[in-house]
Order: C-alpha cells, then structure tokens, then sequence
C-alpha cells in the first residue's frame, strides 16, 4: 500500500524494510523506483526535495536510495511512532473471526515495528502478550502447559 507518511500506520523504518523485502534481489535501481511508486507523490517530492536521480547513471541510484531511507527514518521514525505501535502492541487481541496464524502474525508484525524503532519487546513480554491475547480459553491452557 501507498506510504503516506504521518498519518501512516508505518514507522519510516518499516517501509524502508517494506522496500527491501518487496524488492529482494533487485539493484538499487529498481528499488528506488519502487519506492516513488509506492510512497504519496507529494511526500516523495518532499523527502527528495524535488531532486531527480541522474538517468542511466546506476552507480548514483545507490545514494539517492540511502538519502531516502535516511529522510524516512528522520521524518517518521518519531516518538508518535513509537508510542502508537506500543499502543497498539499492548491492546493487541485475538479477534472473534481470527484464526491463531492470523492473530500471532499480526503480534510478530507490532512487535519487529518495535524492534526498528529500537524499541523491541522482550521475549517474556512477547510471550505474556500472546497469552493474555489469545481468545480461546481452550488456546490458553496449552500455553500455560508449555
């Protein structure tokens, strides 16, 4: 989904991860344009500062994709990004419809947003969160046996 910066639910971190796990393998190139089409036009011309990559000069691509995780991490990497994903980390439940796989992949995902805000959860706190999460009284018990 498109980035659209503060009024994302992603940290700048996450969506510089975004771009390198969507465009695993690909050169810098490719990345970088990835990211202009996935990041809000007017916030791209913000964080590039309108400035344009030299065309057919792939050995510069590489510093104009570093510039532009270095002004994502600066702008949005913010302590309202970090206290609304510990918000949502924190209140985060199983919903009725949910299955397990759904509901733990959803946990993982708050908790690595933590981890790239430097912020990372704890195993125990992980663990505690999934417990006390869970919906199933059922769910519950197993883990209480493990």
């Amino acid at each position: 989904s498109i980035f659209i910066g503060n009024d994302d639910d992603r940290s700048g971190s996450t969506f510089c991860r975004e771009i390198d796990q969507a465009m695993e393998g690909h050169n810098a190139v490719s990345r970088y344009l990835w990211a202009k089409h996935n990041i809000d036009p007017g916030l791209w011309r913000k964080l590039t500062n309108s400035l344009e990559p030299p065309a057919r000069c792939h050995e510069s691509y590489e510093w104009h994709l570093n510039r532009l995780y270095q002004e994502l991490r600066r702008r949005f990497d913010t302590d309202e990004a970090l206290a609304r994903t510990e918000y949502k980390f924190n209140t985060c439940v199983q919903q009725p419809s949910e299955t397990l796989f759904k509901f733990i992949g959803r946990l993982e995902t708050l908790a690595d947003e933590l981890v790239y805000l430097r912020a990372g959860p704890r195993q125990s706190t992980l663990k505690r969160r999934l417990y006390d999460g869970l919906s199933s009284n059922h769910l519950k018990e197993k883990v209480e046996i493990e």
